[in-house]
């Protein structure tokens, strides 16, 4: 595919890609325009300098919030004063505190912040500058076999199988033959107008010495001189119109850039190579033909190919063979295997019957009848099946395993928690048995205090009783 190419009209690329960049164009005016700047003030291929004009228009995702008025455009010898920066190093500061400031200007933020004409403007222009740098300046070059893990073909510089689905993307690549294929139909086509014309010649020759030997006595017909012309010039034309097969359609094509119908198109270019193939015949056609003469007794011979039928011949070559997109792909190719491989009665009975799997997963998953499912329930029974024999269901048991240990920690953690509650109230209790013993232990002392003092105070009063007496 990489050495025979893809046929391209290059006028049709053309008008695309100055059409695109006109849209570029006016995209950047819009949107400096919405910002209040200039060219010279901002570039808007800058992803922090766009983030910080956004920024200054008031565009957030704040509820509620409105694009402010732009800016007065500013000089760049006013941009880069010292104070102007500094507004511009506060401004970020303080868009960094707040919760809803923008943080980036991906395109995945920006749609949802199309009701800000400035963001709009932005995404407008991001678009319309993509399309130009990666596909309109950029022809198809590489195709690669082996350029995807999957083994699917893949393309770069650009990647043509992400060409947009615009029909005017899609209009500018047009069927046609290999360059390789198309030399050689011109070589054939010409070695048939080569033979068409010797034989016209060798006829016309036969029938000359026939006449002659008929009717000695009778003046001997001049060859057919203007026949051979025509034929001549007529297989000259071809040689000139046929250095490319897809050159015709293409042009045609080309002409019908405004239609969106290719197979209407080729319709009409395949109308006017007839036209022109019955034209060249009617210029080619000779004011009059020598009508063929018989021999007496000798077998009939076919009458030699006028000049009209070898430029009628002629402009059906010249006119090629018409070309077309062959466009097939495999009918879920890989559930068919997978039903195979594991033998499923369900899956196999169901393409045995023709019927659409995914209809029927999603029957069967939602459970409702196939005539009651939309379009987005076949697509979520789609991912479904693709899914599982893709590793999905891998996937389900990894995440319930994950769940389960998770499950598992949580319950390791409640009882070490239960333990440890436990012990506190061991801890507790052996606390408290100890502030009991405490207790205890100073009743038990002061208790003893209390009785030694008061032996110690009878022990003094008894002395003092004895003193008394002796006394």
């Amino acid at each position: 595919m990489e050495r025979t190419g893809m046929a391209l009209d290059a006028g049709c690329w053309e008008r695309l890609a100055e059409r695109l960049r006109r849209e570029q164009q006016q995209a950047a005016e819009l949107l400096l325009q919405q910002l209040g700047e200039t060219e010279e003030t901002l570039n808007l291929n800058s992803q922090r300098q766009m983030l910080e004009a956004l920024r200054r228009v008031g565009v957030s995702h704040a509820p509620g919030a409105q694009q402010r008025p732009p800016p007065a455009a500013a000089s760049p010898s006013t941009a880069a004063e010292p104070p102007a920066a500094a507004a511009a190093a506060a401004a970020a500061a303080a868009a960094e505190r707040d919760p809803y400031a923008l943080r980036d200007t991906g395109d995945d933020t920006l749609s949802q912040l199309l009701h800000f004409p400035a963001a709009a403007a932005l995404r407008n222009y991001r678009r319309a500058s993509k399309a130009v740098s990666a596909f309109v300046e950029k022809l198809p070059q590489h195709i690669n076999p082996c350029g995807a893990g999957s083994g699917r073909f893949s393309c770069d510089s650009p990647n043509l199988q992400q060409i947009p689905r615009e029909p005017s993307f899609r209009r500018c690549f047009v069927p046609a033959a290999p360059l390789q294929q198309q030399q050689l139909l011109q070589q054939q086509q010409q070695q048939q107008l080569q033979q068409q014309q010797q034989q016209l010649m060798l006829q016309q020759q036969k029938q000359q010495e026939s006449d002659s030997v008929t009717a000695a006595s009778a003046p001997a017909a001049e060859p057919d001189h203007a026949a051979a012309d025509a034929a001549a010039a007529a297989a000259a034309a071809a040689a000139e119109t046929k250095p490319s097969v897809a050159a015709a359609a293409a042009n045609e094509f080309k002409q019908n850039t405004e239609d969106n119908n290719s197979t209407a198109a080729h319709a009409h270019a395949a109308e006017a190579d007839t036209a022109a193939a019955a034209e060249a015949a009617a210029e080619a056609k000779p004011a009059a033909a020598t009508p063929p003469t018989e021999t007496p007794g000798a077998p009939p011979t076919a009458a030699p190919p006028t000049a009209a039928a070898a430029a009628a011949a002629t402009a059906a070559a010249a006119a090629g063979e018409k070309w077309k997109y062959l466009i097939a792909d495999f009918s879920q190719i890989e559930l068919r295997i997978a039903a195979d491989i594991a033998g499923d009665k369900t899956m196999i009975e169901a393409y045995q019957q023709g019927r659409d799997l995914h209809r029927l997963t999603a029957s069967l998953l939602l459970n409702k009848k196939e005539e009651n499912l939309t379009k987005g329930d076949r697509q979520l029974a789609k991912a479904v099946n693709f899914g599982l024999i893709y590793g999905l269901l891998l996937l389900l048991l990894l995440l319930l395993l994950l769940l389960l240990l998770l499950m598992l920690v949580l319950l390791l953690v409640l009882v070490l928690m239960l333990l440890m509650l436990l012990m506190l109230l061991m801890l507790m209790l052996l606390l408290m048995l100890l502030l009991l013993l405490l207790v205890l232990v100073i009743v038990v002392v002061v208790v003893v205090v209390v009785v030694l003092l008061l032996m110690l105070l009878l022990l003094l009063l008894l002395l003092l009783l004895l003193r008394i007496q002796i006394y």
